[in-house]
C-alpha cells in the first residue's frame, strides 16, 4: 500500500525496457498486433489497450 516514487539502481547497472514486446502483444492489440497501422491511434483505442495497466513509467506510452 505504499506508493513507490523511485528505485535505486546501482552504478553501470544494465536497464532493459522491453517497449517492443509489450507493444506488439496480442493479447491487448489484436492478432495483427506485429503489423504497422496507424490508423490505430486515428480513432479511439480499444479497450483491450485502455484498460491494459501496464506498468511503466509513461503508462499511455504504446509504441509500435
Amino acid at each position: 500500500g505504499t506508493m513507490i516514487r523511485e528505485i535505486p539502481i546501482p552504478k553501470d547497472t544494465a536497464v532493459v525496457v522491453g517497449l517492443v514486446s509489450s507493444n506488439r502483444n496480442k493479447a491487448i492489440w489484436g492478432d495483427d498486433a506485429v503489423e504497422w497501422k496507424p490508423e490505430r491511434w486515428l480513432s479511439s483505442l480499444p479497450g483491450s489497450v485502455t484498460g491494459a495497466n501496464i506498468p511503466v513509467i509513461y503508462s499511455n506510452l504504446y509504441v509500435c
